[in-house]
Formats: structure tokens, C-alpha cells, sequence
């Protein structure tokens, strides 16, 4: 206990001086200041107002010119060139575009030297999406299209007909429309096909038939032009016939432009 009072006095004692110490080191300072006319207060102030505007240099140069610029700078390089980019791809896409209906107008063009009186239509919708095996075409009657006008496509495949015409469009039925019957010639054998749509034909054939893949398939109908090619063929050893599975040349989803050409 008695050591306890002991170290108990002894830190009251110690309080005591300290705060002695900070009252005669306040006065101290009051009285120099007074003495010289505030010039202690003053530099306090200078000294304060140095530190608060060095530390706000460092600040601003850390924001301006250190690591948070730096991110800032990198989020406006890194929008510029996504921007670029993207514009890029949009004028490669748009190249590709314009080179692919060069290349479709150049077919049609040295198939119009082989034709004849004729002319290049755009395709406004897709066969392939079609279910009814019919298309629109950008020509009409004022361009000399008419109901029974051939269509070919830029290799000079029979495509279809004109079913009708108006001013300036045309409706295009597929020759491969489903369910319709087209006689057909392979090799030494006349058949007919049924279409299946999207360019697509089915036919049976005696086995003995002469035919192979790749065969190409005439329609005499119209003037024996090239209707497709068969590009698979199955048989049955216990069969008399075989299957012939038919088919245009191209993707009839990326068809741009066809020929159209009046029946001679």
C-alpha cells in the first residue's frame, strides 16, 4: 500500500511540473511576441502557410503529373484507340462488302457478253430464310422484267423464274421450290427432281445410271442450262435405284446479285 501512495505522489508531482513547464513556456512565448511585436505569431503563420502550400504542390504534382494522371491519360489513349479500332473493322467490313459485289458484277458481267440482252438485279431477300422458295429482286417491269424471265446466278445456274412484276421489284420462285417436280438431265439419264428448297433437289434413278458428284444437271425445259450439280449419291446393294441429292453451287444466303434474262 505504502508503495503504492508512493508512485501515486510520484505522478501527480510529475503533472504538476509539466504543466508548470508548458504555462511558463506559453508565457515565454506571449511575452517574446509581445516584446517584438508579434513577429512570432507571424513567422508561425509563414512557416504554416509554406507547409500547407508544399504540401499541396506534392499533392497536385502526385494528380497532375504522377500516378493518377498517368491512369487518366491511359483511359483517354485506350478510348482514341477502341474508337480506331472499331472504325477500322467498320471500313474493313465495307471494303470486304464492296469487294464481294465487284466480284459478283464482274460474273455477271462476262455472263452478260454470253447472254445477251439481260440485266443485273439486286437480291432484296433471302432464298435461303424462304420456305416457299421465292425471292424478291430490285427490277421491275420499267427495267423489262416480266412474268417468265429467267434468273441465273452469277455462274449462269438457272436459279428460277419471275412469277411477278411489278414497277420496280420482282417476285422469284425458285426452280428447287419445295415440292416442286423439274425434269432433269445427268449424264445418259433424264429424271425428275423434287425440289427441297434452298437450292436443294432429291431424285431416284435407275443403279445402272451413268452419273457421279459432281455431275452437272441440265433442265431441257429451259433451253438445257445448268440447274445444279449432284453432290451426293446413295444406293443400296438390295436396290434398284439410287438416290441423287442435288444442289446450286453457291450459299444462296450471301446471293447479292442474279441475271435476269427474257426468254428467247
Amino acid at each position: 500500500m505504502k508503495s503504492q501512495f508512493s508512485n501515486r505522489a510520484r505522478s501527480r508531482s510529475l503533472l504538476v511540473q509539466a504543466l508548470v513547464v508548458a504555462l511558463l513556456v506559453s508565457v515565454a512565448f506571449f511575452g517574446f511576441d509581445t516584446l517584438t511585436g508579434g513577429l512570432v505569431r507571424s513567422y508561425a503563420r509563414t512557416t504554416a502557410s509554406l507547409a500547407w502550400t508544399a504540401s499541396a504542390g506534392i499533392i497536385s504534382a502526385t494528380d497532375g503529373n504522377g500516378f493518377f494522371a498517368t491512369r487518366r491519360l491511359l483511359a483517354r489513349e485506350n478510348a482514341a484507340l477502341s474508337e480506331r479500332l472499331a472504325l477500322y473493322e467498320e471500313s474493313m467490313a465495307r471494303f470486304r462488302a464492296l469487294e464481294d459485289e465487284n466480284e459478283a458484277l464482274r460474273a455477271i458481267a462476262q455472263l452478260a457478253e454470253t447472254e445477251g440482252d439481260g440485266l443485273a438485279a439486286r437480291v432484296l431477300s433471302s432464298l435461303g430464310s424462304s420456305p416457299y422458295g421465292t425471292f424478291v429482286i430490285g427490277a421491275g417491269e420499267r427495267d423489262g422484267v416480266a412474268e417468265g424471265s429467267l434468273v441465273l446466278t452469277p455462274g449462269g445456274f438457272l436459279l428460277g423464274t419471275v412469277s411477278d412484276a411489278d414497277s420496280h421489284t420482282a417476285s422469284v420462285r425458285a426452280l428447287f421450290s419445295p415440292g416442286s417436280l423439274v425434269d432433269l438431265v445427268a449424264g445418259n439419264i433424264s429424271f425428275s427432281a423434287e425440289g427441297r428448297g434452298s437450292g436443294n433437289a432429291r431424285a431416284e434413278i435407275p443403279r445402272d445410271a451413268k452419273v457421279a458428284v459432281g455431275y452437272v444437271v441440265s433442265a431441257p425445259a429451259y433451253f438445257g442450262r445448268p440447274a445444279g450439280l449432284i453432290g451426293t449419291i446413295e444406293s443400296a446393294s438390295s436396290s434398284a435405284t439410287q438416290t441423287l441429292f442435288l444442289r446450286l453451287p453457291l450459299n444462296l444466303d450471301t446471293l447479292r446479285f442474279v441475271y435476269v434474262t427474257p426468254i428467247k
